[in-house]
């Protein structure tokens, strides 16, 4: 994909960040299509999973009030693993893959937000994004509270607080999430201005 295409509609464009769209090929056995060429017809053949794409300016972003009893930290590749898998029921990254996407040329250290109880140090919210100076390009990658921190405005200031420390690095910030999931990250990310949604199919053709 070439970055001119890219950057006239970064969420109609693809479903990936440029950074993986622009090398990326597509495996054998899966297509991927905009929900305006999508029809039922398509089931036959393929198994659908929907995905949302939006996007957010960065200029202008204030810095979010730290929750009460919680402090800014970070963690380690287990550590960020293990809580991303105490916060999803079919969703997880070992902490190689962690490890690894250390190692990629969109890794910021500042990006990788960890939100602790002041009082047992254990982590209430975390995430995850990347950083692409060739385009200019912010990417929230994995948003998450813990079961029992939930409704209390801390997914908001995982967020917020990425987004605004993505300022001057990056012109505007990219999101993508499962479609349809019963916990709605659409409407936090929503909340936290995001708008340009664009609708895909990810097809995989059904096995025999």
């Amino acid at each position: 994909m070439r970055k001119a295409d890219y950057m006239r509609d970064p969420c109609g464009a693809s479903p990936l960040p440029y950074w993986k769209a622009k090398d990326f090929r597509l495996p054998p056995g899966m297509k991927i299509v905009k929900d305006s060429d999508f029809h039922p017809g398509l089931l036959a053949r393929y198994v659908d999973t929907p995905y949302f794409k939006a996007m957010a300016p960065l200029a202008g972003r204030e810095r979010p009030e730290l929750p009460a009893g919680l402090e800014a930290s970070t963690a380690d590749d287990a550590g960020f693993s293990e809580h991303i898998g105490a916060c999803y029921a079919d969703e997880w990254i070992s902490a190689g893959d962690l490890r690894r996407e250390r190692a990629l040329p969109v890794y910021d250290p500042a990006l990788w937000l960890a939100l602790r109880d002041r009082r047992t140090g254990g982590i209430a919210a975390s995430g995850i994004a990347q950083l692409d100076p060739a385009a200019g390009e912010g990417v929230l990658d994995w948003i998450q509270v813990s079961p029992d921190w939930r409704r209390r405005g801390l997914g908001q200031f995982i967020v917020r607080e990425l987004l605004f420390r993505m300022q001057g690095k990056a012109a505007f910030a990219t999101v993508s999430g499962k479609a349809g999931d019963e916990t709605r990250p659409d409407l936090l990310y929503q909340s936290c201005g995001f708008s340009g949604w664009t609708l895909w199919h990810i097809l995989r053709e059904k096995r025999n």
